[in-house]
């Protein structure tokens, strides 16, 4: 539980970094938030960095120059050029697909889907280092 709440701290801290940022919104600030505990909740389970770094950078990289989003209202170079009607909720607008509804939901079930995923493979783990027999563990010695 402890290290729970220092993950709720940590991506608070994330989305207070973003909060400057161009064309900020608090939808924004709430997905930013999200990706922090989506980006810290693998860091728990397995004490690497490597997917959340890989995470982060897919993200980005996709977003901006996959895709054609700003990237926390940032202007990047992309693949795909797009173009919106109007600048929405659901798409994000100058903020970025980060600003938008949608990325709310998607982190929502991102996070549910790694948390169910560690929690199991958790269980797995604890189960799998119990021994199997019917001795006691400990004997009870009388002298």
């Amino acid at each position: 539980m402890k290290s729970m709440n220092h993950l709720i701290v940590l991506a608070v801290m994330f989305s207070l970094i973003h909060i400057f940022k161009n064309n900020f919104s608090w939808i924004g600030f709430w997905n930013i938030f999200l990706a922090g505990i989506l980006l810290g909740l693998p860091y728990i389970y397995t004490k690497s960095l490597w997917l959340p770094i890989a995470l982060h950078f897919s993200w980005n990289f996709f977003q901006g120059i996959v895709f054609g989003f700003n990237v926390s209202g940032h202007v990047t170079y992309s693949i795909f050029t797009q173009t919106r009607t109007a600048d929405t909720i659901w798409n994000g607008g100058k903020f970025g697909f980060e600003g938008s509804v949608l990325s709310l939901v998607f982190q929502i079930v991102a996070i549910l889907a790694l948390w169910w995923y560690y929690s199991k493979k958790s269980e797995q783990y604890q189960l799998a280092c119990v021994p199997v027999t019917d001795q006691p563990l400990v004997e009870n010695q009388v002298d």
